[in-house]
């Protein structure tokens, strides 16, 4: 998938399903500029975290800070698809 200029790639998972609209109240959604700024905020505070601890942590990608990313896709009234993706982030 590509959004906001950002790729996301379905293949790594191979997790996709099917959830009905009622669910879609449950779940935190966000955009792809949420994500940098989320990620940059979590990113800089483990490296602050690591320089005042003398132990440098480095987060190569921001997979790492955000457990799960999903892309829902509206399939009708009532159901969205759900891929979990992994985000490209370079």
């Amino acid at each position: 998938y590509k959004m906001d200029e950002n790729l996301f790639e379905i293949s790594r998972f191979n997790e996709i399903d099917t959830i009905w609209v009622k669910k879609t109240f449950k779940i935190k959604f966000t955009s792809v500029q949420q994500l940098w700024r989320e990620g940059k905020k979590i990113s800089d505070s483990i490296l602050v975290g690591g320089i005042k601890k003398k132990r440098i942590k480095i987060v190569e990608t921001n997979n790492q800070i955000f457990d799960k990313i999903y892309i829902l896709e509206k399939i009708n009234s009532k159901k969205y698809k759900r891929t979990r993706v992994w985000w490209i982030d370079y």
